[in-house]
């Protein structure tokens, strides 16, 4: 069967022959022309010549003007270079030597380990006035910092101090991962202290007061070292000074007394507020308190350093002796609810006890005296309460709610409002 076939072999070399066009040739585009390129004037301009004849005198006059930084912008980020030149040195610095074994105390992995018989104070605060407190003059043993701006402003301090000589205290460069174990992730500020813990001193009640022109009264304090029987019998006797202020209505000393009060942020804010409101001295029970830790001190901004405090074992006994004529008779306003609750109604011992507030306005200026704050949950234990001479409360000025949730005020804040009462501000 005779099939037809179309051939194509005619049609293959016109295909090779055709060449494909652009649909844009038929558009009537026409590219710019650069400003140097235009001819108005029969005459071409180059592009040096253009930007020359066209703009030299904004150039000279720049040139003419001093150059402006209006916000500090360029000094910001020279500075900012700078920080992060110095970071990538320490940070090498600190790749090479996690190769080698450093002076610092290092466990197994290479790391910083802390002392347990050593404390580490951090926060600049806090060292510096660690720094300046004559009872840990002994027990300064290291200096932890990480950068340099850090370490020029520890070496300024040293100097101020007389304390620049670095056989004295070893300064030692840490990173911040170091620096965070020895704080406990606290806030550190680039800055530890290594020192042995404050020893605080145990006395057993308040004595007399020597007179209001040497401003000094006397403590009994606890003899620690007592072999025989007769040396415990024996009384050791220091005298404390205090400022006497008759713009503020004092002349005589006026301590703060803080049974069993267990948060040692409490502590802190408290030593702070009693020590910027002019109090002489704190008391504190030895059981169910805190000592004073680096936490102490940086919640008290340093004030602990400054500030004497001392510890009682026998808080009843403390009470009953101080009040004794012999040894100064001391007066004790015992912070309590003067008002009473449903649940305990006022008595009339309290009752009989009761100042108002407005009340310890001048009461410093007759005889010395001692603020009494109990814990924070159970106040002030029922035994002191029973030798307290006066009776206190902070009135409340809130909303009154069927669901009262707010009751009272945190420690810290009640004991530098009574203080603020005790010494107003002159």
């Amino acid at each position: 069967m005779w099939k037809r076939t179309f051939s194509t072999h005619g049609s293959i070399p016109l295909l090779k022959q055709y060449k494909r066009t652009s649909f844009d040739k038929y558009l009537n585009i026409e590219k710019p022309k650069k400003a140097w390129n235009n001819d108005f004037t029969d005459t071409k301009f180059e592009k040096e010549k253009y930007f020359k004849s066209k703009f030299a005198h904004i150039h000279s006059r720049q040139k003419l003007k001093p150059k402006e930084d209006k916000y500090g912008k360029k000094i910001a980020h020279v500075n900012k270079l700078k920080q992060i030149k110095q970071d990538q040195k320490l940070n090498r610095k600190e790749h090479l030597q996690s190769f080698t074994k450093t002076l610092s105390r290092k466990d197994s992995w290479g790391k910083l380990q802390a002392n347990p018989l050593l404390e580490y104070i951090y926060g600049t605060n806090s060292v510096i006035a660690a720094l300046n407190n004559e009872r840990r003059k002994d027990t300064l043993n290291k200096i932890y910092y990480y950068g340099q701006d850090t370490h020029q402003f520890i070496i300024e301090k040293l100097k101020s101090l007389g304390l620049n000589d670095r056989k004295m205290i070893p300064l030692q460069e840490s990173n911040k991962q170091e620096l965070n174990q020895l704080s406990r992730f606290n806030l550190h500020n680039n800055i530890i202290l290594e020192t042995k813990p404050l020893d605080i001193v145990e006395i057993n009640h308040l004595g007399a007061i020597q007179d209001t022109e040497s401003a000094q009264f006397s403590i009994n304090v606890t003899n620690d070292f007592a072999i025989f029987a007769d040396d415990i019998k024996n009384d050791i006797t220091q005298n404390v000074p205090f400022t006497i202020k008759q713009n503020q209505g004092k002349s005589f000393p006026v301590g703060l007394f803080l049974d069993e009060i267990v948060d040692p942020h409490n502590i802190g804010a408290i030593i702070r507020s009693a020590y910027f409101l002019g109090v002489d001295f704190i008391v504190m029970t030895k059981r169910n308190s805190p000592s004073l830790t680096p936490v102490v001190s940086k919640a008290s901004s340093g004030s602990m350093e400054f500030l004497p405090i001392f510890h009682v074992d026998d808080p009843l006994r403390f009470f009953q002796k101080s009040q004794l004529e012999e040894n100064g008779n001391w007066t004790f306003i015992t912070s309590h609810c003067t008002s009473g609750t449903d649940n305990e109604p006022v008595t009339q011992f309290v009752r009989d006890k009761t100042l108002d507030i407005h009340d310890l306005n001048g009461m410093a200026q007759q005889t010395p005296l001692m603020l009494v704050m109990g814990n924070e949950g159970k106040g002030v234990r029922s035994s002191l309460r029973q030798v307290s001479d006066y009776f206190v409360e902070i009135p409340y000025n809130g909303p009154q709610h069927d669901i009262q949730t707010v009751d009272s005020l945190n420690v810290s804040v009640a004991s530098a409002i009574l203080i603020n009462h005790l010494l107003p501000c002159p």
